[in-house]
């Protein structure tokens, strides 16, 4: 857990400082808490009642250590799109360091990507939705300088190892990149924009688009 600087010590965030390791445990498992009922069912699922009998505590204990119900909803959120231990930097590192080669690191990126945006899309999109509401412009900025993290850690991996064995270099994995996660949003997270009816099969996309951007690394049509 990242109980990082701007969540639990600033003063003008709505974060009451814990101070000690039990309520350090009791912010952890109301912040988790928030990031399951998101997931389960949007923020509209994040009631302080419900974020209470999630966390095993009372209601009362969420406002001991947050200002309000927004708060605790902030600070879990950037704790999420924190990297929060060594341990996710290398599950980062191991879709890169892991694959035999630059199409398997390919696949199991896109099939990583796609899995992310299934299975986690109520959470992706209530995120969103609490992000262009939510007004406090030093929270958007951390918010925004931790996002990403993940994807900035692969691709730099993927750089080191594969940018000298493909036309294009660093650039075209920063364009393999940008195409992969644009086309699982169009598919998966915005079907507002009218390029699929309904969702496509999730292996079958992977398949496909993998398909396409190795061809595109390679240089191959």
């Amino acid at each position: 857990m990242n109980m990082n600087s701007y969540s639990l010590s600033q003063p003008d965030t709505g974060v009451k400082a814990p101070g000690q390791s039990r309520s350090r445990r009791t912010v952890e498992r109301l912040m988790a808490a928030v990031i399951t009922l998101m997931s389960q069912g949007g923020l509209e699922a994040c009631s302080a009642s419900a974020v209470a009998a999630e966390s095993g505590t009372a209601v009362g204990t969420l406002y001991r250590h947050f200002a309000d119900k927004d708060a605790l909803v902030a600070a879990a959120l950037l704790d999420w799109v924190s990297l929060a231990s060594a341990q996710s930097a290398d599950a980062f590192s191991e879709l890169v360091s892991g694959a035999r080669d630059l199409d398997a690191f390919v696949l199991t990126l896109t099939r990583a990507a796609v899995a992310a945006a299934t299975q986690g899309r109520r959470l992706i999109l209530a995120t969103r939705a609490f992000v262009g509401s939510y007004g406090d412009a030093q929270w958007r900025a951390a918010f925004q300088a931790a996002q990403g993290q993940g994807r900035r850690l692969v691709i730099e991996a993927a750089v080191a190892r594969f940018a000298d064995d493909i036309p294009g270099g660093e650039t075209a994995l920063r364009y393999m990149a940008c195409a992969l996660y644009g086309a699982v949003d169009a598919a998966f997270l915005t079907p507002q924009l009218g390029i699929f009816d309904t969702p496509p099969e999730p292996d079958a996309f992977v398949i496909h688009l993998s398909s396409l951007l190795q061809a595109g690394l390679r240089g191959r049509t």
